[in-house]
This record gives C-alpha cells, structure tokens and sequence, in this order.
C-alpha cells in the first residue's frame, strides 16, 4: 500500500487493514479504475429546480474533483457513467413495453413531491446531462445507462477488460440505489471478476464499512468484497485515507 489505510467497521471500530498479499493487491492503482455515477446537472446542478434532485451529492463537488485529480496523478483512470435517455422518454417514462417506466421512476411519487420536470430526467440533448465535477481528456464515459446499473445495457464490461482493470471504485450520486446497497452493480462487477469497492470519502478520518455493501450474500457472488463510506455523511477526507489508489495529501 502505498499509506497506511484504514476503515471504521460498523460499530465504529478502526481498523487498520493488514499489509497483505490480498489488499496489496486489491489496492493496486496498477489495476484500479474509477467509476464515477450521475454527477450531472439532473442531479446535482445549481439550478434552482432540477429533474432529480441529490442535494448532499452536490455538497460533495469538491470532494469528487479532489479525490479524483488525486486518483489521476498516479495513473488511476476516471470513468464517467451517465443514465443517459433517448430524447421522448421512449427508453423510460413513455415505454411502449410491458411494463414500462424503470421502478426509481414509480418509487419516486412514495418519498417526494410530484416534479414536473423528472420526466425529462437524463434525455440526451438536454443540459441535465452536463458533467458538474471535474473532467479531463484521459478520462472515459459510459453514455447508455438506462436502468439502475452501469453494466445495463451498456460497453462498461468491455472498456475495463481493455484497461485491464481487476478494482473497480465507486464514487458518484444515488450509489446507495445504483450500486452499493443494491447488488445492480456491485453483484454484475463481481460476477464478471471484478473487485468491487464503493468510495463516498466525506467520513471525518477514513473509510466507513457498512453491513449491508459487505453482506453474506453479495460477498459470497465470485469473491467479491467491499468497503463503504459516504459523501454524504461526514466532513472531509481523512489524514490517512487513500482510497486504495492514491496517497493522502490532506
């Protein structure tokens, strides 16, 4: 490893992780890219209403562009995936299948207030699709996300075989619906081989495991383990965090 790294259990318990073959090897920046999910202006743009709503991921801006301008310096690709919708809403909303319309879009009416504007949510040729954090010319998009996770019905497979790329971390808005504590992406990333991590740096010292990204059931699928911690929830990135693929400078 490349700084000492350690995480917060889910009783709040530090631990620093052992300097092992396997974590050496799952923090291996060699191998590590970094998924970055819906951090455009639907979700987290200033404007003064938008189709989605995720405040708390707007406030963590700042900490998405630090982490992953730090995450560059050392080689570790960023990847940009879009929910990304066919101008009309014929991919979702106006779906002429069986059963149309994705389930966060039914969902939606049993937590907030109607919005007239969520119908529009993700439809290409539309400012909501503007990339609010941070970009660079090395970095990679995944651009025809249609559901919850980034691996359908998408390419995403394939550019991290041609990176060559065994660790995969998650960072970006709704992860806990898209990827984390639903198995959409993590369950699919470990399937296809893949170590899967979810990276929300925002706790005040390090990273927080939570027990429902490191259950039985999702561990279980191919080896597959994770560490979670959230932007939403904490301060900043903490002295000794480097996320698996970089060195703290804070």
């Amino acid at each position: 490893m490349k700084t000492e790294m350690y995480c917060y259990l889910e009783d709040h318990e530090k631990k620093v992780l052992p300097e092992t073959d396997v974590w050496n090897q799952w923090l291996d920046p060699d191998y590590t890219a970094i998924a970055c999910i819906d951090m455009h202006r639907g979700h987290v743009g200033d404007d003064p209403e938008l189709t989605l709503p995720a405040p708390r991921a707007r406030d963590r801006i700042p900490a998405h562009n630090l982490f992953h301008r730090y995450a560059r310096e050392v080689g570790v690709p960023i990847i940009h995936v879009q929910h990304w919708q066919r101008h009309g809403g014929i991919d979702d909303a106006r779906s002429r299948s069986e059963n149309p319309g994705a389930n966060w879009r039914h969902l939606y009416d049993l937590y907030l207030p109607p919005n007239p504007l969520m119908l529009e949510h993700s439809w290409e040729g539309t400012k909501w699709l503007d990339i609010m954090i941070e970009e660079q010319p090395e970095d990679y998009y995944i651009r025809t996300k249609k559901r919850l996770s980034a691996f359908y019905p998408t390419d995403f497979e394939f550019l991290l075989r041609q990176l060559g790329i065994r660790n995969l971390v998650i960072t970006g808005t709704m992860t806990a619906m898209s990827e984390a504590d639903r198995p959409d992406l993590a369950a699919p990333a470990a399937t296809f081989g893949f170590t899967c991590r979810a990276r929300y740096p925002g706790s005040p010292s390090g990273c927080t495991c939570t027990p429902s990204a490191t259950s039985p059931a999702i561990r279980s699928i191919h080896g597959f383990t994770a560490a979670t911690s959230t932007f939403g929830s904490g301060a900043s990135i903490g002295p000794a965090l480097h996320c698996g693929v970089m060195k703290s400078r804070l």
